[in-house]
């Protein structure tokens, strides 16, 4: 895949990451006061598309997961789909490539 594909793809995700989270989060304060939204659900679908980059947020998740073992599981893997999304598109270094190393 060409590495201008790849740098697009990697921002389209991140764009689309970012757009859901800020979508998430007003549904999650609008749930707050209206009781027809399920507000702390949309809180934590924003919690977890935001965690790569605000650190406060991540460190809250991991004391959650702490604190109530049976959530460990499912954090993690909402983790892992969300770190799947926002995959850094490689460099054109041929050092860091690891089909080059001899």
């Amino acid at each position: 895949m060409p590495d201008a594909k790849k740098s697009f793809l990697f921002w389209f995700y991140r764009i689309l990451r970012w757009t859901l989270g800020v979508i998430f989060l007003i549904l999650g304060i609008l749930g707050l006061f209206l009781p027809v939204l399920q507000g702390i659900l949309f809180l934590a679908i924003a919690a977890l598309l935001f965690p790569l980059d605000f650190p406060v947020i991540n460190r809250w998740i991991n004391q959650l997961a702490h604190r109530f073992p049976p959530l460990k599981l499912p954090v993690r893997k909402a983790r892992q789909w969300v770190k799947g999304l926002d995959k850094k598109p490689p460099s054109d270094s041929p050092n860091e490539n690891p089909l080059n190393r001899r």
